[in-house]
Order: structure tokens, then sequence, then C-alpha cells
């Protein structure tokens, strides 16, 4: 079963299907550049297509196979794992655990009647104590993302020679950005007081 090549192929067509979210979901955040206001606009025009219950599902069943079939692979025997291997498989790691935390704390919100706006987002970047581990979880899951994908492209020889090396770097740059927006940094409200001390605050 860890050598099948079925599993392979489920795992990078569900990553397929992922990246045109991820895709859609970065170019959202990268909208705070012009302050939440405009962050919350986008969101009303593009939130029903991804909000959809089919589509919704779609993409939590994505997100599941993605991970199981992640740890599947990873549990392979293999001789030991060096360069771009080990990167793909640390970066896995860490993004499984980013994706389980963040998705799952966005169900928690809406299940409390909470909207997971910009709002949401930014929560953990007010909290007087949670704020330090904020500014690593985010870019961790942003640059995790990124590794990811450059192990895979340096594995497959894809694309220029640089390619693979530039993206974890430009992910620490949208992670300073993100960050930046979250904080209010480019203008904006600041995060309604009713998501602040919500529960285990864990956007």
């Amino acid at each position: 079963m860890l050598h099948s090549p079925h599993l392979r192929r489920l795992h990078r067509g569900t990553a397929l299907l992922l990246g045109v979210f991820l895709t859609l979901h970065l170019i959202h955040h990268a909208t705070l550049i012009g302050g939440t206001d405009l962050h919350l606009t986008v969101q009303a025009l593009i939130s029903p297509i991804y909000r959809w219950r089919p589509v919704e599902v779609l993409l939590l069943t994505a997100f599941a196979l993605q991970i199981g079939t992640g740890i599947l692979q990873g549990l392979r025997p293999r001789t030991t794992a060096r360069g771009w291997r080990r990167a793909q498989i640390l970066s896995g790691l860490v993004l499984g655990g980013f994706i389980l935390a963040h998705v799952g704390a966005a169900l928690n919100y809406r299940a409390s009647g909470l909207e997971t706006t910009v709002h949401f987002a930014a929560s953990g970047m007010f909290h007087p104590i949670l704020k330090w581990f904020f500014y690593l979880y985010y870019p961790a899951g942003l640059i995790a993302l990124a590794t990811h994908l450059a192990a895979v492209l340096a594995l497959r020889r894809t694309g220029p020679a640089w390619l693979p090396l530039a993206l974890p770097v430009l992910a620490a740059v949208y992670a300073g950005v993100v960050l930046t927006g979250l904080g209010g940094g480019f203008g904006g409200p600041l995060p309604a007081s009713d998501y602040l001390y919500h529960g285990s605050i864990l956007p």
C-alpha cells in the first residue's frame, strides 16, 4: 500500500485541487496591502464559491486525503532522507499540522456563530500572550508550503534551478506582508473584540 502508484496519484491529484484554492486564498490575503476593508470586500465576493456546501465538502475531503496520503508516503521504507527529500518530509509534517490547526479553528469559530473574516485571522495578533506564537505560526505554515512545493520542483528538476531556493524566501517576505496587514499596518479596523478571547484561539 505504501508503494502504491494510486496513493501517489491521489496525493498529487488532491494537491492540484488544493493548489487552486490556496492560490485564491493567498491572493485574497495579499489584498491586506490595501487595508482590511478591501480584504473584507474581496472575501464577500469570493467566499460564496468555496463556502458552497459541495465545494466546501470537496475541499475538506481533499485536505484530509492530502494529509493522510502524505503521512503514508512519508512512512515508506527508504534510505536516509537527505537534501530536498528531507525538506519535503519535514515541510510536509509542519504543513499538515498547520492545516489541521487552521482548518479546525475556522470550523470551530463558525460553529460558534463567528464569521471567519480578517478579524478571525488577526485575533491572535492582538492577544497579549499568544501574539508571540502567531508571529511564528503564520510564517511557519507559509514557508512550509513553499518548501514542500520547492522540494517537488527540485526533485523532479522542473523549472529553473534557482526557483526551489527562491520559493521559501518569497514565502517569508509574503508572510511579513500578511503579518503587517493582520496587525493593522496597512489601515482598516482592528479585530472585533468577540474574537480576541474566544476559547482556544488558533486562527
